[in-house]
């Protein structure tokens, strides 16, 4: 009897602990799939950041240089946390995983400020320094999708194409050409976090 009853005891003690375990993978999925929801509309947001930008660059007659110097403050403090979360995440030195990251985004802030300069010193129209401001944050964003965020990617595309076709096409055609183009990075980015989470 005394041994039966020790086994009763094991097993109700057992069956708990294996339904934890079973329980944690399901609890992983749930919060990757959250993880993969919130970088899709942080995507939306810095999206909408270039969409809002081309708008009041047509708007204003003296372009948008200034806002994209605050958007590109925005893609920078963005990557540099993101960066930062992940040194923590890894127990990592916070230095050694966001040096790049600074480095990186310094480089593109210097390059607006020299576009400033040039349009400061009548070298550049105002329409011109927006464009090139424009460029700047495009490749900006396209090289620190390449090395440190994948978002950037979609977004520096985007921002190229609402450049070139600002210079070649009337302000409202312009929409028909951005809108699309940012609707079908948000598939694509969408899509591929989906594929992720499937696997």
């Amino acid at each position: 009897m005394p041994d039966q009853d020790t086994e009763k005891v094991e097993n109700n003690i057992a069956k708990p602990r294996a339904g934890t375990a079973e329980n944690a993978p399901a609890s992983g999925k749930r919060g990757m799939r959250s993880s993969r929801s919130l970088q899709f509309w942080l995507f939306c947001a810095l999206l909408g950041l270039a969409l809002l930008g081309m708008a009041l660059t047509q708007a204003t007659k003296g372009g948008g240089s200034l806002y994209w110097l605050g958007v590109l403050w925005i893609y920078a403090l963005f990557s540099l946390a993101r960066a930062w979360m992940r040194a923590r995440e890894q127990h990592d030195s916070v230095w050694s995983e966001i040096h790049l990251h600074f480095f990186h985004w310094l480089g593109a802030l210097v390059a607006l400020h020299i576009v400033f300069l040039l349009e400061r010193n009548d070298i550049m129209t105002r329409d011109a320094a927006s464009d090139a401001s424009l460029l700047v944050l495009a490749l900006s964003s396209y090289l620190a999708g390449l090395h440190f965020e994948r978002l950037f990617v979609l977004i520096g595309i985007v921002l190229a194409i609402m450049a070139v076709a600002g210079a070649f096409v009337e302000q409202y055609t312009l929409w028909i050409v951005a809108v699309p183009a940012s609707l079908v990075a948000a598939w694509l980015f969408f899509k591929s976090k989906l594929s992720h989470t499937a696997t």
